[in-house]
């Protein structure tokens, strides 16, 4: 992200919006931990409301079984946030992607 600017991480207040990841995994694709976030910061305005900020990587550890089908699958991924700066908030966003999977 730019400087100046986060998406929320935790909000007790229900004011912003959270980030949310989802992923949706074809047959014999696995999670095998859960998602590894950022590390959240406390926001100025409000210590107990945390943010992301910066370099903001969200990943999900995979695992592929034995008898996963030889061909192409897709991995669809989504996360939804709201990016905002100490002045403005912009509308919630949701970004989608689809990543290609290729067993050979």
């Amino acid at each position: 992200m730019e400087k100046g600017w986060h998406i929320y991480a935790f909000d007790p207040t229900y004011t912003f919006i959270v980030t949310d990841y989802d992923t949706e995994l074809p047959e014999q694709v696995m999670a095998v931990e859960k998602w590894q976030l950022p590390r959240a910061k406390p926001y100025y305005a409000d210590p107990n409301i945390l943010i992301f900020t910066g370099d903001a990587r969200f990943v999900q550890p995979l695992q592929i079984g034995e008898d996963i089908p030889l061909g192409a699958s897709e991995i669809h991924m989504s996360i939804k946030y709201q990016a905002c700066n100490p002045n403005i908030c912009l509308p919630p966003k949701t970004v989608t992607r689809a990543l290609k999977l290729t067993v050979e």
